[in-house]
């Protein structure tokens, strides 16, 4: 108990949660691919938030894209979506100088 609360702070005891770590984030690359989703669609936007945000059953993850964006979604649209994202993301990634010379 005593790592926890000195890993999450005073408020550690009242979580229940399981806490997510995002190491990527620190990475080089959280910001190119923070750029590049500006300008994504709200629907894509809410299906990669719930994709890597939630903690969910895969079941409940449309419904939950439902609640976020507004509109239900079938879980093949759910997975339609994802990829969509994915290559809505891939297209806007800029490629570092050291990469492209």
């Amino acid at each position: 108990m005593m790592g926890k609360i000195m890993d999450e702070g005073k408020y550690a005891a009242g979580h229940h949660r399981p806490g997510q770590r995002f190491p990527e984030v620190f990475s080089e690359n959280s910001l190119v691919i923070s750029r590049s989703i500006v300008g994504i669609k709200p629907e894509l936007l809410a299906t990669i938030v719930i994709h890597y945000i939630y903690i969910e059953p895969l079941a409940s993850r449309p419904v939950l894209v439902g609640r976020l964006h507004g509109k239900a979604v079938s879980l093949r649209t759910y997975w339609r979506r994802i990829h969509r994202a994915h290559c809505y993301i891939a297209s806007k990634i800029e490629t570092p100088p050291a990469i492209a010379a």
